[in-house]
């Protein structure tokens, strides 16, 4: 689905919760909000790199640069994208809002990419967990592709959910 991704240099936005209730548990057992999305990050890294992903600038990375550049760059990890997504898909040309467009379009300026990969609305759910992935077009501001994948059911948080649910987006850009 997204294979022509691959071959590319692809920013990697972090990941954003979607506001639900904790059915599972994980807000205690992963140590919070700000906890859950800095390892759903870790994990995403890991598992795109076992996909062999490795020229991709991931989120770690663009925050440290968003750090050095305080004045131009915003902290990408305060960005809450999902509103600009939805409303982009509604429009005909699938252009995103501002200021979200020029805030990414500073971020993957830095490193020259082109595109860049936003995971969204992470949902920890006991019917199945769920993250919604896009790739935006940073020269474009429009949004290239968007989509969701959801994870098997789990009756209770465990470490396997985010690599298990991870993996399935990965398989997106390069299936195993």
């Amino acid at each position: 689905m997204l294979a022509r991704f691959a071959g590319q240099t692809v920013m990697v936005m972090p990941t954003t919760l979607h506001p639900v209730a904790d059915s599972m548990g994980w807000r205690t057992a992963a140590g919070g909000e700000a906890a859950l999305r800095t390892r759903a990050d870790s994990v995403l890294e890991a598992v795109f790199r076992e996909h062999s992903l490795t020229t991709w600038i991931y989120a770690a990375q663009v925050a440290r640069t968003a750090r050095r550049n305080p004045t131009y760059l915003v902290d990408p990890s305060t960005l809450r994208p999902a509103l600009a997504l939805r409303g982009a898909l509604r429009s005909a040309d699938r252009t995103l809002s501002e200021p979200l467009a020029s805030q990414l379009r500073a971020l993957a300026g830095t490193s020259g990419v082109r595109y860049t990969l936003i995971p969204t609305d992470l949902e920890l759910r006991v019917d199945g967990s769920r993250v919604t992935v896009a790739v935006i077009d940073v020269r474009l501001a429009q949004v290239a592709w968007m989509g969701t994948v959801t994870g098997a059911p789990h009756s209770a948080w465990d470490a396997t959910i985010l690599p298990e649910l991870l993996h399935l987006a990965a398989d997106l850009v390069v299936p195993r």
